[in-house]
């Protein structure tokens, strides 16, 4: 430990390198062997050494030169006698040959190990290469770990690459502050460089938070509200579930940025899972750096399915065999109308074409223009009512074939956003295409899907055709990517109503995944009077619903100037949105989770950080209004309720250009002059829109 040590010799001298005995090359021989007193929990043993000429190899990294050193071999061996055995020591031509004498046990208990040590000199940094060879037959041992270390120094068991303990002497009474820090890394290159940065500061601690704070100030637009909620929630939501998300492994299957969907103790949702892919891509596209989400898409580019669809999901060394709905295709064009790149476009265009292929070609197989899907699992929406509904709703049979509203229409935004990247690229053939394709899913869902009686959007059984009679919330996602045409959809707005009606899904926290009507609703465990678990979506509110259905909201009443939505409604679900987002409602514990009782607003599962839904995407393009597109012309369509707080977003990096957005509404600032009231715009520092009195839209040039 750096500054105090007393009475000891350099810290180089005193390095200690380990490798598991299991973690051998070698040909043949035994598999690893658990044995509960071992470091790791696993020797190399099976019978290892039971025949004359077993062998193993080991490779060592030493990252600083060590003047006497030494190898110690940490084994153990119940048979009665001695094993014979040779070890070659780094650098060594010849080798030595001593017996292994019995240690009592296998590795059950600390007592059954031993060392073997054996000097060899000084030793230069690189890997170090021993060999051992058991030379006579029956001369089975366990091999535990095998160390590099200075002649001076005992290896202890479990150690790992670490420095020996320094002695620090304290006077009675006296104080001293010591800092320990520890890094982790699958290069030691990487792992030193981090501890030297680390060691290098007075405070490690305060200079990571400091690291942190400022990653944050240079990529997240700046954001303060007078309501202290709002702000919280965003900052929330910028450093503890997209910043804390991001990661950039750089080998096999990630090379480039990647997200995860929570970063706890859960295994599975730290991989790159394609459900939520489309959220996380509509947040990081507000990063204003845009390495981070053009990293984020090369990486689902590169890791299709052979099909072309995206995989469920993505880690280092592998990628799912399954899939889930998802819309990420249609989020690489939202990308680029915040950070316009054609090469980049072009790059990924093949993988974007495959995948929209990919969907069609395995999941639309009657070539109707519907989407099927064969089990609720891989929906990312378990125990919607729609999969039970022609079964009477028992849980304990099959799942039905559907052919959904959500998938339908991910696929529609999937082929409708091609066309335009396509366009862009000068592709005019594919746009026409995928143009067609949009048209045709756009068309049979509104012919099949729509129910003139009950006015919402329904899921088929896919041979006869019948609708699954249950209201779910996946009946307003068409609005989400603005399927219908202006004007002439007026019926189609209607859907609206069953989702602000508190009978149906506007729950005291909305929106209820599924209808109140369903004999298949509840909050809790039960679906239709039997017990299910996992996650649920038969009544509870879930975030990454909510977020479609929010932007899905602000489409509608930017498309349709006739629909039953208000800007009113839209705030009202925001604000509770972003209530929920605290445990408890207490702002001190801002927590986002995967989802919960649409009754209380209790949290129904304990997932932190959960990066699956959208927030920053919402505030900035819905609420405050500035509408993504690929020309060069600033849009703002702003849709701030009357009961919205004063806010300021600024360092929005959009098209290579700053944008900051203010709202002052004239409630509030009564002795303020005219100058600082109403709604505000400034490009690169210049006002370029101002209205006074209220939230108006504007088109603005760039100068």
């Amino acid at each position: 430990f750096s500054d105090f040590a007393l009475d000891a010799p350099p810290a180089d001298e005193l390095a200690v390198f380990v490798v598991e005995g299991e973690t051998v090359q070698r040909p043949g021989g035994a598999p690893p062997d658990k044995k509960a007193a071992a470091s790791g929990g696993e020797v190399l043993g099976s019978n290892f050494g039971g025949q004359a000429g077993d062998h193993a190899v080991w490779s060592v990294d030493v990252t600083s030169r060590i003047e006497n050193a030494a190898v110690s071999i940490r084994y153990a061996r119940e048979m009665t006698g001695d094993a014979d055995v040779a070890v070659r020591a780094p650098g060594r031509k010849r080798m030595e040959r001593r017996p292994f004498p019995s240690t009592g046990g296998w590795g059950d208990s600390p007592g059954d190990f031993r060392m073997q040590t054996f000097r060899f000199g000084p030793i230069d940094p690189g890997l170090a290469g021993i060999e051992m060879y058991v030379m006579g037959a029956n001369g089975n041992i366990n091999i535990d770990a095998v160390y590099v270390h200075d002649v001076n120094v005992q290896p202890v068991a479990g150690e790992r690459r670490a420095r020996a303990v320094r002695a620090i002497a304290l006077e009675p009474g006296a104080k001293k502050t010591v800092t320990l820090c520890m890094s982790a890394s699958p290069k030691i290159e990487k792992t030193v460089a981090a501890l030297a940065r680390a060691t290098s500061s007075k405070d490690a601690l305060q200079a990571q938070i400091d690291a942190y704070a400022a990653w944050n100030l240079a990529n997240v637009p700046s954001f303060a509200s007078v309501d202290p909620a709002i702000t919280k929630q965003y900052w929330h939501r910028a450093s503890s579930v997209l910043r804390k998300n991001l990661f950039r492994i750089g080998e096999g299957n990630l090379k480039d940025w990647g997200i995860a969907e929570g970063r706890w103790g859960s295994s599975w949702y730290s991989n790159m899972i394609s459900y939520g892919a489309g959220h996380q891509i509509r947040e990081a596209r507000w990063l204003r750096d845009p390495r981070y989400v053009r990293g984020i898409i090369s990486t689902w580019c590169a890791n299709a399915k052979p099909n072309g669809v995206f995989p469920n999901y993505i880690r280092p060394t592998e990628i799912g065999d399954g899939q889930y709905t998802d819309w990420i295709t249609s989020t690489v064009w939202d990308a680029h109308c915040v950070h316009p790149d054609t090469a980049a476009l072009r790059t990924w265009s093949a993988a974007l074409s495959r995948n929209v292929d990919g969907w069609l070609i395995t999941y639309d197989a009657d070539n109707d223009g519907l989407l099927l899907v064969d089990s609720h699992w891989w929906t990312g929406m378990e125990w919607q009512p729609s999969f039970f509904f022609f079964n009477g709703y028992d849980k304990d049979k099959q799942d039905q074939h559907l052919e959904r509203v959500d998938l339908t229409s991910y696929v529609y935004g999937n082929a409708m956003n091609l066309s335009r990247a396509l366009s862009v690229i000068g592709d005019e053939q594919g746009a026409a295409k995928y143009g067609a394709i949009a048209e045709k899913i756009r068309g049979a869902l509104e012919k099949s899907m729509w129910d003139e009686t009950t006015q919402f959007f329904y899921s088929l059984e896919p041979t006869s055709g019948e609708k699954a009679m249950v209201k779910e919330v996946i009946g307003v996602y068409p609005f989400y990517f603005s399927m219908f045409d202006k004007g002439s959809s007026q019926k189609y707005l209607n859907a609206w109503t069953s989702i602000l009606d508190p009978r149906e899904f506007w729950t005291p926290w909305p929106v209820a995944s599924a209808t109140q009507l369903s004999p298949a609703y509840s909050q809790d465990e039960n679906f239709n009077g039997k017990r299910v678990g996992g996650c649920m979506w038969n009544g509870p509110t879930w975030p990454h619903a909510n977020s479609i259905v929010l932007s899905a909201m602000a489409a509608t009443l930017r498309d349709h100037s006739d629909s039953p939505l208000t800007v009113e409604h839209l705030f009202a679900l925001f604000q509770s949105y972003t209530m929920a987002q605290f445990s408890q409602q207490a702002l001190e514990f801002p927590i986002t989770g995967e989802y919960y009782n649409g009754e209380t607003g209790r949290w129904r599962t304990d997932e932190r950080d959960y990066n699956h839904s959208t927030y920053i995407d919402v505030l900035i393009a819905d609420i405050a209004g500035l509408r993504p597109r690929a020309d060069e012309v600033i849009e703002v369509q702003p849709l701030i309720s009357k009961q919205m707080a004063p806010f300021v977003l600024d360092g929005i990096r959009y098209h290579d250009h700053d944008i900051s957005i203010l709202w002052s509404p004239t409630a509030s600032m009564e002795t303020q002059p005219d100058a600082l009231k109403g709604f505000r715009v400034y490009v690169d520092g210049k006002l370029r829109h101002h209205d006074p009195e209220k939230a108006t839209a504007a088109l603005i040039q760039p100068e």
